[in-house]
């Protein structure tokens, strides 16, 4: 998901307006818990960030013209 070369390559195999909708659910949030209780760092918190927020505006401006227009 973080390599935008491979989202285009992916993206690249279907024709605009292909999909109905692109759901995202990438990340490792899950393992992050209760964040005091488990002494997450704030480096811990970065990659989990990282991870959500890059990997969907990888795949948003990559992906948004595969996605077929409803009026």
């Amino acid at each position: 998901m973080s390599d935008e070369d491979a989202v285009r390559a992916f993206y690249a195999r279907y024709p605009d307006g292909y999909f109905d909708h692109v759901v995202i659910t990438a990340g490792h949030s899950a393992l992050l818990g209760n964040v005091i209780e488990n002494n997450r760092t704030v480096a811990d918190l970065r990659v989990q960030v990282e991870m959500k927020f890059f990997n969907q505006m990888c795949a948003v401006p990559n992906g948004h013209p595969k996605v077929r227009r409803w009026r």
